[in-house]
């Protein structure tokens, strides 16, 4: 008998993946410190603020992102599953209105696998919706669209984090870059740019 990899509930998932040049350990620092995520959360032009993570299983992931066109969208959830450096799970809150839910859409479920891979990391994004139809709402406000160059982001600050060795942990987590290789602070929870 063959052996199959069915997913039942294919219309209710999206998967990304995306080989990672650097360590699992240092993948999962920058998944998992604020001061980190909210360097590369989103799509290029975004920024983040106000940014928590309580990493535990019934901790709070949130965040509020500012996009291009000056909305501020937040992103919540609860921790549901954390592995160290293996996996996360986080469930979006349910009570965020806009379906994309900033990368983390209302009452699905996000997890985040890490494996080595030779020195480098493979790691694979999986959201659960609820519904089809949250699934197709979602996309239809980018969530399939926006995480390809979140990702290329996160990519980006794993590389300066993995390449700056030299510079102290507090510097290597106040760099960001804007999605134009643009380099970038943070200060007091909002990030502007090099020099002002």
């Amino acid at each position: 008998m063959a052996n199959l990899d069915v997913d039942i509930n294919a219309d209710r998932v999206v998967v990304f993946t995306r080989l990672i040049e650097a360590p699992r350990e240092l993948v999962w620092r920058v998944w998992t410190s604020p001061e980190h995520v909210a360097a590369w959360w989103g799509p290029p032009g975004c920024e983040n603020f106000d940014c928590e993570i309580d990493l535990r299983v019934g901790g709070a992931f949130r965040l509020k992102m500012l996009a291009p066109n000056g909305e501020i969208y937040p992103c919540a959830g609860r921790f549901v599953e954390v592995d160290p450096p293996h996996r996360l799970v986080i469930a979006g809150d349910d009570d965020i209105e806009h379906a994309c839910g900033a990368g983390l859409p209302p009452g699905a479920r996000v997890m985040l696998s890490l494996e080595e891979a030779g020195g480098k990391t493979a790691l694979t994004l999986k959201t659960l919706f609820d519904t089809a139809a949250a699934r197709q709402a979602a996309n239809a406000q980018g969530y399939s669209t926006s995480w390809p160059p979140c990702l290329e982001r996160m990519a980006e600050f794993v590389s300066v984090q993995k390449s700056d060795r030299i510079m102290s942990p507090a510097i290597r987590t106040s760099l960001w870059f804007d999605g134009n290789g643009s380099e970038a602070t943070c200060r007091g929870g909002r990030r502007t740019p090099s020099g002002s």
